[in-house]
């Protein structure tokens, strides 16, 4: 329980070099602002708006979300040996989506986190 009342599940693939933050945003339609804004958010993320020491380098990560069945998941792809990389950056980037959430989308947290409205 971290950011939300809901404990998160991260799984580690060691053979796949792969965090996968799973199942992370319930109840999140497909043709949804909220999922086009997450996923703006995590390409931003590597871009030069972003300061260098919490911008996400394409060379050493890939990042990407999953939607299946409603259920939005994050998964990060380290590159070479950068697995440690992958967890600051993930932590990183979880937080800034949960930081959007609660500026842009106080009533999806509210509704699918069941998080007061103060």
């Amino acid at each position: 329980m971290w950011l939300t009342r809901a404990p998160m599940v991260l799984s580690h693939d060691r053979a796949a070099a792969t965090l996968t933050f799973k199942e992370l945003l319930p109840e999140v339609a497909r043709a949804s602002p909220l999922l086009a804004d997450v996923e703006a958010l995590i390409r931003a993320q590597s871009g030069p708006t972003v300061v260098k020491h919490r911008r996400i380098d394409r060379r050493r990560l890939d990042v990407r979300c999953v939607h299946r069945r409603g259920k939005v998941s994050v998964v990060l792809h380290a590159k070479g040996r950068s697995e440690a990389y992958a967890v600051q950056r993930g932590v990183n980037l979880v937080h800034e989506i949960f930081m959007l959430l609660q500026t842009s989308y106080p009533e999806y947290l509210w509704d699918a986190f069941g998080l007061p409205a103060e």
